[in-house]
Protein backbone atom coordinates (compact mmCIF):
# COMPACT_ATOMS: atom_id res chain seq x y z
CA UNK A 1 0.00 0.00 0.00
CA UNK A 2 1.40 3.63 -1.25
CA UNK A 3 1.22 6.62 0.39
CA UNK A 4 0.84 9.82 -1.44
CA UNK A 5 1.24 13.40 0.21
CA UNK A 6 -0.62 15.76 -0.96
CA UNK A 7 1.44 18.72 -0.32
CA UNK A 8 -1.17 21.56 -1.60
CA UNK A 9 -3.98 20.10 0.58
CA UNK A 10 -5.27 21.76 3.24
CA UNK A 11 -4.10 19.25 5.41
CA UNK A 12 -0.88 19.88 5.28
CA UNK A 13 -0.14 23.20 4.19
CA UNK A 14 2.62 23.71 6.94
CA UNK A 15 5.06 21.02 4.76
CA UNK A 16 4.59 23.21 2.08
CA UNK A 17 5.83 26.09 4.01
CA UNK A 18 8.09 24.68 5.36
CA UNK A 19 10.09 23.39 2.48
CA UNK A 20 9.79 26.99 0.69
CA UNK A 21 11.21 28.43 4.01
CA UNK A 22 14.31 25.94 3.68
CA UNK A 23 14.75 26.92 0.51
CA UNK A 24 14.85 30.57 1.12
CA UNK A 25 17.33 30.45 3.69
CA UNK A 26 18.99 28.15 1.65
CA UNK A 27 19.55 30.25 -1.04
CA UNK A 28 20.06 33.27 0.77
CA UNK A 29 23.07 31.91 2.58
CA UNK A 30 24.31 30.48 -1.13
CA UNK A 31 24.05 33.88 -2.40
CA UNK A 32 25.54 35.44 0.32
CA UNK A 33 28.60 32.85 0.35
CA UNK A 34 28.82 33.51 -3.85
CA UNK A 35 28.62 37.36 -3.46
CA UNK A 36 31.16 36.73 -0.52
CA UNK A 37 34.09 34.69 -2.58
CA UNK A 38 33.02 36.97 -5.78
CA UNK A 39 34.13 39.59 -4.24
CA UNK A 40 37.49 38.64 -2.85
CA UNK A 41 38.08 37.21 -6.19
CA UNK A 42 37.60 40.40 -7.40
CA UNK A 43 39.94 42.41 -4.79
CA UNK A 44 42.67 39.62 -5.37
CA UNK A 45 42.44 40.20 -9.27
CA UNK A 46 42.59 43.88 -8.77
CA UNK A 47 45.56 43.75 -6.51
CA UNK A 48 47.59 41.34 -8.79
CA UNK A 49 46.84 43.01 -11.57
CA UNK A 50 48.38 46.35 -9.86
CA UNK A 51 51.36 44.28 -9.18
CA UNK A 52 51.81 42.94 -12.48
CA UNK A 53 51.82 46.87 -13.53
CA UNK A 54 54.35 47.80 -11.50
CA UNK A 55 56.29 44.75 -12.17
CA UNK A 56 55.98 45.88 -15.97
CA UNK A 57 57.00 49.00 -15.34
CA UNK A 58 60.20 48.59 -12.80
CA UNK A 59 61.47 45.36 -15.53
CA UNK A 60 60.99 48.42 -18.75
CA UNK A 61 63.48 50.07 -16.32
CA UNK A 62 65.76 47.34 -15.82
CA UNK A 63 66.11 46.63 -19.55
CA UNK A 64 66.97 50.09 -20.75
CA UNK A 65 69.86 50.20 -17.82
CA UNK A 66 71.05 46.89 -18.87
CA UNK A 67 71.06 48.32 -22.65
CA UNK A 68 72.84 51.50 -21.52
CA UNK A 69 75.11 49.50 -18.97
CA UNK A 70 76.08 47.49 -22.54
CA UNK A 71 76.44 50.59 -24.82
CA UNK A 72 79.18 51.76 -21.94
CA UNK A 73 81.14 48.60 -21.26
CA UNK A 74 84.37 49.79 -22.03
CA UNK A 75 87.04 50.90 -19.78
CA UNK A 76 86.85 53.95 -19.49
CA UNK A 77 83.06 53.92 -18.32
CA UNK A 78 83.60 50.74 -15.99
CA UNK A 79 82.74 52.77 -12.63
CA UNK A 80 79.54 54.03 -14.84
CA UNK A 81 78.83 50.94 -16.04
CA UNK A 82 79.10 49.22 -12.29
CA UNK A 83 76.86 51.77 -11.25
CA UNK A 84 74.33 51.17 -13.74
CA UNK A 85 74.45 47.43 -12.93
CA UNK A 86 74.30 48.21 -9.19
CA UNK A 87 70.91 49.69 -10.17
CA UNK A 88 70.11 46.99 -12.23
CA UNK A 89 69.67 44.96 -9.23
CA UNK A 90 68.50 47.17 -7.10
CA UNK A 91 65.65 47.49 -9.86
CA UNK A 92 65.42 43.77 -9.19
CA UNK A 93 64.87 43.70 -5.61
CA UNK A 94 62.13 45.74 -6.04
CA UNK A 95 60.15 43.88 -8.30
CA UNK A 96 60.88 40.71 -5.95
CA UNK A 97 59.52 42.68 -3.27
CA UNK A 98 56.44 43.47 -5.26
CA UNK A 99 56.05 40.12 -6.46
CA UNK A 100 56.48 38.85 -2.75
CA UNK A 101 56.83 35.30 -1.64
CA UNK A 102 59.28 33.50 0.60
CA UNK A 103 62.27 31.56 0.72
CA UNK A 104 64.41 29.53 3.06
CA UNK A 105 68.34 29.66 3.40
CA UNK A 106 70.75 28.48 5.90
CA UNK A 107 72.90 30.89 7.70
CA UNK A 108 76.32 29.42 9.60
CA UNK A 109 78.27 32.41 12.25
CA UNK A 110 81.88 30.88 13.10
CA UNK A 111 83.13 32.95 15.54
CA UNK A 112 86.74 31.30 15.10
CA UNK A 113 87.20 30.09 18.50
CA UNK A 114 85.75 26.62 17.63
CA UNK A 115 82.18 28.05 17.99
CA UNK A 116 79.56 27.48 14.68
CA UNK A 117 76.49 28.08 15.14
CA UNK A 118 73.55 27.66 12.43
CA UNK A 119 70.50 29.04 11.37
CA UNK A 120 69.05 26.40 8.93
CA UNK A 121 66.08 27.56 6.97
CA UNK A 122 65.97 30.84 7.78
CA UNK A 123 62.75 32.29 6.00
CA UNK A 124 63.09 35.78 4.32
CA UNK A 125 61.46 37.54 1.75
CA UNK A 126 62.15 37.19 -1.94
CA UNK A 127 64.90 39.54 -2.38
CA UNK A 128 66.15 39.67 0.82
CA UNK A 129 70.11 40.10 0.99
CA UNK A 130 72.88 38.35 3.49
CA UNK A 131 72.62 41.54 5.23
CA UNK A 132 69.45 40.96 5.79
CA UNK A 133 69.23 37.92 6.63
CA UNK A 134 72.23 38.48 9.48
CA UNK A 135 70.10 40.83 11.32
CA UNK A 136 67.52 38.81 11.58
CA UNK A 137 69.02 35.55 13.09
CA UNK A 138 72.02 37.94 15.63
CA UNK A 139 72.74 40.93 16.58
CA UNK A 140 74.86 43.10 14.12
CA UNK A 141 76.80 46.27 14.67
CA UNK A 142 77.23 48.11 10.92
CA UNK A 143 78.57 50.94 9.58
CA UNK A 144 76.62 52.29 6.01
CA UNK A 145 79.95 53.18 3.75
CA UNK A 146 78.89 55.50 0.70
CA UNK A 147 79.41 53.71 -2.39
CA UNK A 148 80.60 50.71 -0.51
CA UNK A 149 77.38 49.77 1.17
CA UNK A 150 77.36 48.30 4.39
CA UNK A 151 80.28 47.47 6.83
CA UNK A 152 80.23 44.84 9.04
CA UNK A 153 81.79 46.09 12.55
CA UNK A 154 80.66 43.13 14.81
CA UNK A 155 78.17 40.01 15.43
CA UNK A 156 76.93 38.56 18.45
CA UNK A 157 79.26 40.64 19.90
CA UNK A 158 82.63 39.97 18.59
CA UNK A 159 84.07 42.70 16.83
CA UNK A 160 86.41 43.57 14.28
CA UNK A 161 90.07 43.79 15.49
CA UNK A 162 92.28 45.66 13.43
CA UNK A 163 95.14 45.45 15.30
CA UNK A 164 95.60 42.12 15.00
CA UNK A 165 94.10 42.12 11.20
CA UNK A 166 90.71 40.19 12.78
CA UNK A 167 87.59 40.64 10.23
CA UNK A 168 84.07 38.84 9.69
CA UNK A 169 84.55 37.91 6.26
CA UNK A 170 81.23 35.90 4.53
CA UNK A 171 81.31 32.93 2.35
CA UNK A 172 78.59 31.61 0.51
CA UNK A 173 78.48 27.52 -0.99
CA UNK A 174 78.75 26.71 -4.35
CA UNK A 175 77.08 23.59 -5.10
CA UNK A 176 78.09 22.96 -8.93
CA UNK A 177 82.07 22.75 -7.79
CA UNK A 178 81.34 22.03 -3.61
CA UNK A 179 83.08 24.38 -2.13
CA UNK A 180 83.03 27.50 -0.54
CA UNK A 181 83.78 30.76 -2.42
CA UNK A 182 84.45 33.92 -1.22
CA UNK A 183 81.96 36.73 -0.94
CA UNK A 184 83.23 39.42 -3.59
CA UNK A 185 80.71 42.06 -2.82
CA UNK A 186 79.17 44.10 0.20
CA UNK A 187 76.40 41.96 2.38
CA UNK A 188 73.61 44.27 1.63
CA UNK A 189 73.96 43.62 -2.29
CA UNK A 190 74.37 40.29 -2.23
CA UNK A 191 70.78 38.90 -3.00
CA UNK A 192 69.96 35.05 -1.68
CA UNK A 193 67.98 32.35 -3.78
CA UNK A 194 66.15 30.07 -2.10
CA UNK A 195 68.80 27.18 -0.35
CA UNK A 196 71.40 29.32 -0.32
CA UNK A 197 73.93 29.17 2.08
CA UNK A 198 76.09 31.44 3.51
CA UNK A 199 78.50 31.66 6.42
CA UNK A 200 80.02 34.50 8.09
CA UNK A 201 83.56 33.68 9.70
CA UNK A 202 85.75 35.50 12.22
CA UNK A 203 89.26 35.22 10.66
CA UNK A 204 92.54 36.64 9.89
CA UNK A 205 93.07 38.81 6.58
CA UNK A 206 97.34 38.77 6.97
CA UNK A 207 97.07 36.33 4.14
CA UNK A 208 94.59 36.98 1.26
CA UNK A 209 92.45 35.56 -0.28
CA UNK A 210 91.87 34.02 3.61
CA UNK A 211 91.41 30.21 4.32
CA UNK A 212 87.82 28.87 3.93
CA UNK A 213 85.57 27.52 6.36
Amino acid sequence: MGWVVELTSAKYPWILVGIILVWAVVSTVAAAYYYSRFEELERMYSDVNSALEKVGSKLNVLVDDLMEALENATDSEAFGVALKLESCIATLREVCSIAGGRIHVNIGIDFGNGTRIWFNSTELRLGDTLFNATVKVIGVDYSVMQQLGVFINAIGGVSNNPGKLMYWIWWYWDSEIGEWRLGSVGCDRYVLSDGSTVIWVYESVAQWPPKPP
